[in-house]
């Protein structure tokens, strides 16, 4: 059967519409660079601003902090503040030096709407920790474990590939990978204890290889804490769970070693640390690579595995240092 006149009349008028939507968003966006298309292919990042804003597909926006001097403050407590999604990623060297970053991700069609997201953000995250905002270059060197500096120009000229440039290659087995020279590990987060009795994190500092934690937490609605919370009453016979705090949490943790004897080694150490704290752990089976890829990447590229969590555990995962001195 032919569509009637109006059919197709509602049909144009909603394609012309789509058009001037798409075209306003271009407007809106047109001070941003816009990076080679094979880099749009490997990382889904369409263009940015070089003082420090990323936009990728699906109008998801990411700045990169450099943290110094966090007050010991629970990640979950300031999380559930923000309106972004934030990640934190701890480096922890083998010689014990230490860095913390943190990726906030916001969501938007245009650039001057994420912006002021980002600005609030931020003011409500400075209450309790020292930021700066890492430029496009410092955020990709750090992205490529400082081995170079970056240049967007350099990059955008030469058409180059990003990821390739700044991401190790990885090269993955089912339970495990070779970043260049090193064997590592990607291990995921299953289930949360209800309370920790020791600091998981500091015994993780103390590990003697290169580790990095990804840490992600994101709010959830009200409405569906108190439902997830009333879940746990009825179903599981969880009473008081209702006037919980609940986020949405991913812990990962990558590791690198110079021997896939010594990988093998600190693999059951850490399955031990976190078993003996209640937590379920397990090897990122089949997704090594994109594991390994979105932790080095301070979360640009994106992957987790959310749990909901109650903020008080989540507190208690010591990702920011909290030291008496307040050194980060």
């Amino acid at each position: 059967m032919r569509r009637g006149a109006g059919s197709k009349a509602i049909s144009r008028e909603e394609k012309r519409l789509k058009k001037e939507k798409e075209k306003r968003i271009r407007e809106a966006n047109r001070m941003l660079i816009p990076v080679p298309k094979i880099t749009v292919a490997s990382m889904k990042l369409l263009s940015f601003d070089p003082a420090g804003t990323f936009r990728f597909e699906r109008d998801c926006w990411k700045r990169v902090y450099k943290v110094r001097n966090a007050s010991g403050i629970g990640a979950g407590s300031f999380a559930k503040e923000l309106k972004a999604s934030v990640r934190i990623t701890t480096v922890i060297g083998s010689e014990g030096e230490e860095n913390t970053y943190m990726t906030l991700t916001e969501n938007g069609e245009t650039y001057d709407e994420v912006r002021t997201y980002f600005s609030e953000d931020e003011e409500k995250v400075a209450k309790h920790m020292e930021i700066s905002l890492c430029s496009i270059d410092e955020t990709m060197k750090a992205v490529n474990r400082n081995k170079e500096n970056f240049s967007y120009a350099s990059m955008v000229r030469g058409k180059k590939d990003w990821k390739k440039e700044c991401i190790a290659e990885v090269v993955e087995d089912v339970s495990s990978f070779r970043m260049e020279a090193d064997f590592g590990e990607t291990l995921f987060v299953m289930q949360y204890p209800e309370t920790l009795k020791g600091d998981v994190v500091e015994k993780l500092r103390k590990m003697g290889c290169e580790i990095e934690i990804a840490y992600d937490l994101d709010s959830i609605s009200t409405a569906d804490q108190i439902d997830f919370g009333r879940t746990l009453e009825q179903k599981f016979n969880r009473r008081g769970k209702s006037d919980l705090e609940f986020l949405n949490s991913s812990f990962q943790i990558m590791f690198l070693c110079d021997s896939d004897d010594a990988r093998a080694i600190v693999e059951k150490t850490i399955i031990s640390i976190l078993s003996a704290e209640g937590f379920v752990i397990a090897q990122s089976i089949g997704a090594q690579k994109i594991a390994a890829e979105s932790i080095s990447s301070l979360g640009l590229l994106q992957l987790t595995y959310m749990r909901n969590v109650t903020v008080d555990v989540l507190d208690q995962i010591n990702v920011l240092g909290g030291r008496e001195d307040g050194s980060n």
